[in-house]
């Protein structure tokens, strides 16, 4: 029983991170993905989203204003190309209480990745 359940264990050539979420494979070439899959599946239908996510869109509009399409666009970009070098997001506010942490963990809950604010780089999350 013992080597019988040894073969019976997938084997790789290594291990691999390449981030994914739209087309997201936990094997690739033979190598084991450590990337994470997003907790969610994206919908390409556009006519109901408003509806469905009502919450977050008025976050994201409380948080970039009159900038919402940037913000959007941002968003968009980290979703479809997740390995797009992408400007650094500041937000800035001598107020307290405006949000700004709760888009840190949005993208971080969202994409499943978490940003080291000490070492000031992304680290894969795990589940």
């Amino acid at each position: 029983m013992g080597k019988a359940f040894l073969s019976s264990i997938p084997k790789y050539d290594g291990f691999c991170c390449i981030p994914e979420h739209l087309d997201y494979q936990q094997i690739v070439r033979g190598f084991y993905n450590i990337y994470n899959e997003i907790p969610f599946s994206p919908s390409s239908e556009n006519e109901n989203f408003k509806n469905e996510i009502p919450f977050s869109l008025n976050f994201v509009k409380h948080i970039f204003g009159e900038q919402l399409e940037l913000g959007l666009d941002y968003l968009k970009i980290l979703l479809q190309f997740p390995t797009q070098i992408l400007p650094i997001l500041c937000l800035v506010s001598k107020e307290r209480a405006t949000g700004k942490i709760n888009v840190h963990q949005m993208v971080e809950r969202n994409f499943r990745v978490k940003y080291d604010l000490h070492q000031r780089r992304f680290i894969r999350k795990s589940i």
